[in-house]
């Protein structure tokens, strides 16, 4: 059963399809949807036909009541949530520990993953002392927690003075995915 969760895992990081170059060198720059005073960021490779109203989602709150009560267990520090049904599946987009994050529901409270933007003091020791041990001359500029059931996988963006080194991590195992140079213009 663990390595099916290791493979959704790995499939997750897969299908974020995150294009490194741009989001190494502006790792702010994320579009933006606005919906009344909630703001929030477009999660990657999640494309939203039309963006619910405040009322709208107050009402998909209400009608998936297995969703909010999961919501609610699972994220217990969440605010300013955004609810967006989708297809088959519930996306809400809201805000944790001062971080933005997302989670993907279906509509019977079973949570598919959730991903959150982390503080770098915020990664597991046992991740961070291996970054620490095969990238010594790199600063972490940017982590983002890839959560499914309770496994949890972090994207960490690194850099120094010659470039970008994305990598993918578990507790157990460190992949270096994508490397950009630093190039003078």
């Amino acid at each position: 059963m663990k390595s099916n969760l290791k493979f959704l895992v790995i499939v997750l990081f897969l299908s974020l399809q995150f294009n490194t170059k741009p989001f190494a060198q502006a790792v702010n720059s994320v579009p933006v949807i606005k919906n009344g005073d909630t703001m929030v960021d477009a999660a990657p490779g999640i494309f939203i036909n039309t963006v619910t109203r405040d009322s709208e989602s107050a009402m998909l709150k209400k009608n998936f009541p297995k969703v909010a009560a999961r919501f609610a267990s699972k994220f217990p520090s969440a605010s300013s949530p955004l609810w967006i049904k989708k297809d088959r599946l519930l996306f809400i987009y809201f805000v944790s520990n001062g971080q933005k994050a997302s989670a993907v529901f279906t509509p019977r409270g079973h949570l598919n993953y959730s991903i959150a933007a982390l503080n770098a003091s915020a990664i597991p020791e046992t991740v961070n002392r291996r970054i620490s041990e095969e990238y010594s001359s790199y600063t972490i500029i940017h982590v983002r927690q890839i959560t499914t059931d309770d496994i949890s996988a972090y994207q960490v963006i690194l850099e120094n003075c010659a470039g970008y080194v994305v990598i993918h991590s578990t507790e157990e195992e460190i992949v270096a995915v994508d490397k950009v140079i630093k190039t003078d213009n």
